[in-house]
């Protein structure tokens, strides 16, 4: 009996455990070094540059609640920046040019795995300023992506609860069990 005992231990110790590991989600944030458009006015250039964010995970994993937070710095000729909603993502932008930017892109919308553009950025720059001096650093910091992962397909159809119900109920009838039993000696 105590073998009959420990085998369903054992498995319902197996059904408990996670079938399957959830990897760590990837987030990687990338601004091409060429401008999409490029204008010009009274007060200098305005260049428009698209912000990507590349999310790595399993296939099928659909991401929620998404929001990228950029920190820039911008060199000395870099006299304004405007962040730039795009698509399902709203832009919002803190700081000033000379005291740190910041531009954080949002969205409720779910986006699947791979490169997707959150928004676009634009600065106005000096016209005759050094190109040394138009740079422009970023950084992605306070990401996060919370994601849905589609529960694995186990082909189990009965539900934990009558599971564990049916493990209590012969753990139960085993101790009921020993305690009636007397052992007679001849």
């Amino acid at each position: 009996m105590k073998k009959v005992m420990v085998s369903l231990l054992v498995l319902g110790l197996m059904l408990l455990t996670p079938l399957s590991v959830l990897a760590e989600v990837k987030v990687v944030p990338s601004i091409p070094n060429d401008p999409t458009s490029e204008s010009e006015d009274d007060q200098g250039l305005v260049k428009v540059f698209p912000i990507y964010v590349e999310l790595t995970g399993d296939p099928g994993e659909t991401f929620t609640d998404n929001s990228f937070k950029f920190e820039f710095e911008f060199g000395p000729a870099i006299k304004d920046f405007v962040c730039e909603d795009y698509g399902d993502y709203t832009a919002t932008s803190d700081g000033s040019v000379g005291a740190g930017a910041v531009c954080t892109f949002a969205s409720d919308a779910q986006a699947g795995t791979g490169k997707i553009q959150v928004g676009t950025i634009s600065v106005l720059v000096d016209k005759n300023a050094k190109d040394s001096d138009c740079t422009i650093k970023y950084m992605l910091g306070e990401a996060s992506a919370t994601f849905n992962k589609p529960n694995p397909n186990t082909g189990a159809t009965i539900p934990y609860e009558i599971i564990l119900g049916g493990l209590a109920l012969a753990a139960g009838a085993y101790v009921v069990a020993n305690k009636k039993t007397k052992l007679y000696k001849i």
